[in-house]
């Protein structure tokens, strides 16, 4: 029983750090939505008149013809970046939506083509970041672990590495002391996105709180 109440907790901090990532959604997205939506062709016809519905078939289709612009080349890079970033777009809907197991669906597809792309690019550290958030939102957390200690290894004054491993480190293992460096560190780089800023400093006021709340730290570190 403690051991689901625990793991109860941390969806719970998970939902929340949802709601975070969106206040900076600039720091974690390499291709936005709307970016896609503006810039692509509408080359389906509209599924009633649900705007969400309409952008959720839109990337089914891009991805369907990414998948077979992969199987003739099954190792270009920018098909296999665009497949992971329309993966990974197409999970932020569905967080929008709030239905988890298709945002987990999502993301978890985002994994391998980001994957394809670091085996002959493994210094990409924007790619390994999106990586790393697309295996924290599919609930593999030792995977998003391993990317995020890369990535910073590679650069460690890579701005959304280090916010990405903050709301990492706090809501999917839990470790707010280690968080609040890594949203420190993003207010020493100076970014001049004014709403990442915000968000950092609004995670530096919630860690240390948490820090002072002994069941949150009592929470297990690890990968469920």
């Amino acid at each position: 029983m403690k051991g689901n109440n625990m793991s109860g907790r941390v969806r719970r901090n998970r939902k929340f750090a949802m709601a975070v990532i969106i206040v900076a959604a600039s720091a974690l997205v390499l291709t936005s939505v709307l970016g896609y939506i503006e810039l692509h062709s509408r080359a389906l016809p509209p599924r009633g008149s649900d705007p969400v519905a309409k952008e959720i078939a839109e990337l089914e289709y891009r991805i369907a013809q990414l998948k077979e612009s992969l199987e003739r080349n099954p190792n270009e890079e920018y098909f296999l970046t665009q497949l992971g970033n329309t993966y990974y777009d197409l999970g932020r809907i569905y967080q929008y939506l709030n239905n988890e197991p298709k945002w987990v669906e999502s993301f978890a597809a985002a994994i391998e083509p980001y994957g394809k792309v670091l085996e002959s690019k493994p210094d990409n550290v924007d790619i390994r970041v999106d990586r790393a958030v697309a295996a924290f939102w599919s609930g593999n957390l030792e995977l998003a672990g391993e990317e995020f200690e890369r990535a910073l290894e590679i650069n460690p004054n890579h701005l959304n590495a280090n916010y990405n491993y903050g709301v990492f480190l706090f809501f999917g293992l839990n470790r707010p002391a280690e968080a609040i460096s890594r949203f420190a560190r993003v207010l020493e780089l100076n970014p001049s996105d004014s709403q990442l800023v915000a968000a950092a400093q609004m995670l530096i006021t919630q860690a240390e709180q948490a820090l002072k709340n002994p069941v949150f730290d009592a929470i297990p570190q690890g990968n469920k």
